[in-house]
């Protein structure tokens, strides 16, 4: 047991244990909605968001947690006798176990989705979530006082954290691979366009070339014609001058 000038501490640290695991549902919920990207994301986050100011104000105004009566209780584990300062939850607290199990059912869902849809990275995540659900089923039922355990929340949500944090280094691990991917690819595709850039430059100086080589033919046509013409003329005179000479003659 406890001394008793430590039982108001022990108090103090419990509670404040509990209230700093209110605004953890909204931080998992968004975590999860960033990850999975549902359609209806946005209000999913608004009503995370809103139930998480509503039990932060129910701390405040601590009208969550019953008084330190009876909040005491030792448990047997691996042959040691654990005493732990239990807060007992009103019916606000009883709210926020259901709201933070009904969050992290719609968590549920949406990474089941991700692993339907092939993405394997979400298995962790989804492991994580399990777990969490099972001790929040569990908080449920004590703070119901259908059993006597330990309030487990808090390691539970140690376990979607872990799965979070796997789920998150194999995306980032999966998505390298897809980007070295793309990289190579890319560096195929551009070597494939400098070769036909570099064919495309042959076969343009060869059209170039084609048509210099036709305009140069064109030219010496036109030049050849010029030149007939006048040669013609002038053979034409020497011809009829030779007909002329000749019958001076005679």
């Amino acid at each position: 047991m406890w001394p008793p000038g430590d039982l108001d501490l022990a108090f103090v640290g419990a509670r404040l244990a509990i209230v700093s695991i209110v605004p953890v549902p909204a931080l998992m919920t968004h975590v999860a909605v960033l990850f999975s990207r549902p359609t209806y994301g946005r209000r999913l986050l608004l009503g995370a968001y809103f139930l998480t100011s509503l039990f932060l104000a129910c701390c405040l105004f601590e009208v969550m947690w019953e008084g330190p009566a009876n909040t005491f209780k030792s448990k047997q584990a691996l042959g040691l006798t654990i005493v732990y300062a239990a807060v007992l939850p009103t019916i606000w607290g009883k709210a926020f176990f259901l709201s933070a199990t009904c969050l992290n059912l719609a968590v549920i869902r949406e990474l089941k989705n991700s692993v339907l849809e092939k993405r394997s990275e979400a298995h962790p995540a989804l492991l994580g979530a399990a777990i969490l659900g099972l001790t929040q089923l569990n908080d449920i039922a004590n703070s119901l006082k259908w059993v006597s355990t330990v309030y487990l929340m808090a390691f539970g949500y140690t376990a979607f954290s872990v799965g979070i944090v796997l789920t998150m280094v194999s995306r980032y691990g999966a998505r390298s691979a897809e980007l070295e991917e793309s990289n190579d690819a890319l560096g195929a595709r551009s070597q494939q366009l400098t070769q036909a850039y570099a064919s495309l430059e042959s076969a343009q100086s060869k059209l170039i070339r084609t048509q210099q080589q036709a305009a140069v033919g064109e030219l010496a046509a036109v030049i050849a014609h010029e030149v007939r013409n006048p040669l013609a003329i002038v053979t034409n005179a020497i011809v009829s001058l030779n007909k002329s000479t000749g019958s001076v003659e005679r």
